[in-house]
């Protein structure tokens, strides 16, 4: 499966980056401080 990573995604424009992605097949990975998303200091 073909994999995305959005930073800051969770604001109006990666929601709206989000919803395309996954209608293309892509596994969407977010990068934010809300704690159910990668966090920014998370290295792995």
């Amino acid at each position: 499966m073909k994999k995305v990573i959005l930073a800051g995604g969770t604001g109006f424009i990666g929601n709206y980056f989000e919803t395309k992605f996954k209608a293309l097949g892509y596994e969407v990975k977010i990068i934010s401080r809300q704690t159910q998303h990668i966090s920014w200091e998370q290295t792995g």
